[in-house]
């Protein structure tokens, strides 16, 4: 079937590129009929988002609370705007960015560095996972572009030490009894005396 045809089109320029496109068709008696089109493909903008403290997609092992987190992104192709959701309930991340970040000028095409820190408190007992994401946008009246990029973070669920005594002034010789009341995910919990 000739009635449609796909092309991929990739601009890793600095500049909109020109493409023109023409139609050719006839029927059997050679009555030919042309249509041409032109478009324009606008430059690629790419996210990439890593673990700034192992140069990973891989969460590191500590996930202990408060965990402060270090993201580190290479930004690639002219955007005019960075949004960050920390995907901790912040903001809506459909709506409002937790960190909005605006440019004069367009960054240039062969990269961009941008690192950003966050602190995930997790009130559960249960670990719960947070889905960081970066999106970038090139504004430029008639472009529009943007890329996405995410990364999971896991954070251990809450657990606090705390006992009670049954008697903490007697005399002596004081026989009194520890009881532990530490907060957490029972299966998971272990205690020393």
């Amino acid at each position: 079937d000739k009635s449609s045809n796909a092309l991929l089109l990739v601009n890793n320029t600095a500049n909109d590129v020109n493409y023109t496109v023409t139609l050719e068709s006839s029927i059997e008696y050679n009555c030919p009929s042309t249509a041409t089109k032109s478009f324009i493909v606008c430059p690629n903008v790419e996210a990439e988002l890593k673990f700034k403290d192992n140069d990973s997609k891989v969460q590191p092992v500590d996930r202990c609370q408060p965990l402060t987190v270090n993201f580190k992104s290479l930004l690639k192709g002219p955007f005019t705007r960075i949004n960050v959701f920390f995907g901790d309930g912040g903001n809506n991340p459909c709506l409002t960015p937790d960190v909005d970040i605006s440019l004069n000028n367009p960054t240039p095409t062969t990269g961009y560095n941008y690192e950003v820190s966050h602190t995930y408190i997790n009130k559960s007992v249960k670990d719960t996972t947070y889905r960081i994401k970066i999106k970038i946008v090139d504004e430029t009246p008639g472009h529009g572009c943007e890329s996405w990029d995410s990364l999971d973070v896991v954070v251990n669920g809450y657990v606090k030490a705390q006992y009670v005594i049954d008697k903490s002034y007697a005399c002596s010789p004081l026989t009194t009894t520890f009881k532990n009341n530490s907060i957490g995910e029972a299966s998971r919990m272990h205690y020393t005396w």
